[in-house]
């Protein structure tokens, strides 16, 4: 438990009476809480008003304890701010099943891939310090590029606190151009330094926008950013590296922060969706 100021006293007085819809602020407690203000959250446990923290009264004075849901709201305030699909959530590296893959070379393609990831995690303040992320490859569209780098995010953000974002380069791009009009609240610039600072960035299916000088120049100036701050890059594509439309600049930074993992030529997720609807096809036939 932590000491409470009477400064703290009065906050927390407030942030009880009025049902406070947001965790207490990093002044307060010295933790990262970036909950959404305007929206209202309720305690799983019915143990505190959904702050995260719970009043206790002892003889040496009022102190704040964190509740069982504080942890769990932190989580789930750095999901929300990665922009994870909901359905996506919940992927981790060690459920990641490489006998979905029906041929042996692609099983033996994930498995290195997954053990990749497998390490890449274990070994991440390394990685971190250096700034070096992973760039998943396979010319198949499905074949779980995608959700292995989105499972290293989910256990980035689950066990070490970390802020992630994820984005495909073609929702990044429709936000830059979006910023040009003048009604958009956000600029250009504000937009490039957002996904160049962010600690962990998750660019998903790089190399499908075309070759334009815009574009190039908005990945440059994001990627070399991220590069000389050695902040890390997980990127998912269906173009080997060396082989993007970019100029020799960008690719040459590419190459310097982000390691090659090839990815099976076999998509799962068509197996997976044949899977699922013959079993729902099952099911309404028994009905």
């Amino acid at each position: 438990m932590e000491m409470v100021t009477q400064e703290q006293i009065q906050r927390i007085a407030n942030l009880l009476e009025m049902n406070s819809k947001s965790m207490l602020n990093d002044t307060e407690f010295n933790e990262p809480a970036q909950m959404e203000p305007d929206r209202k959250r309720k305690c799983p446990y019915g143990t505190c008003d959904g702050s995260g923290h719970i009043l206790v009264h002892t003889e040496e004075g009022l102190f704040a304890r964190k509740c069982k849901c504080y942890e769990e709201q932190i989580i789930r305030n750095k999901l929300d701010f990665a922009c994870i699909p909901e359905e996506f959530q919940n992927l981790a590296i060690k459920d990641f099943d490489v006998d979905l893959y029906r041929l042996e070379e692609s099983k033996q393609k994930a498995s290195r891939a997954v053990n990749i990831a497998t390490r890449y995690v274990k070994k991440f303040d390394a990685m971190q310090e250096l700034g070096r992320g992973l760039y998943f490859y396979s010319q198949t569209a499905g074949s779980g590029k995608t959700r292995l780098a989105i499972s290293i995010g989910n256990f980035l953000v689950k066990y070490r606190r970390q802020q992630v974002r994820f984005i495909t380069t073609v929702d990044l791009l429709g936000k830059i151009r979006d910023s040009w009009n003048d009604k958009c609240e956000s600029s250009e610039e504000a937009l490039v330094e957002e996904f160049a600072t962010v600690p962990v960035l998750i660019l998903d299916d790089i190399g499908v926008e075309g070759n334009k000088d815009w574009i190039n120049n908005i990945f440059y100036r994001i990627i070399n950013r991220r590069l000389t701050s050695n902040k890390v890059t997980l990127i998912t594509s269906n173009i080997p590296m060396n082989e993007l439309n970019f100029d020799y600049r960008l690719l040459s930074r590419l190459e310097d922060m982000v390691m090659q993992v090839f990815m099976p030529e076999e998509s799962v997720r068509r197996t997976n969706a044949k899977s699922k609807n013959e079993k729902m096809l099952k099911e309404l036939m028994e009905d």
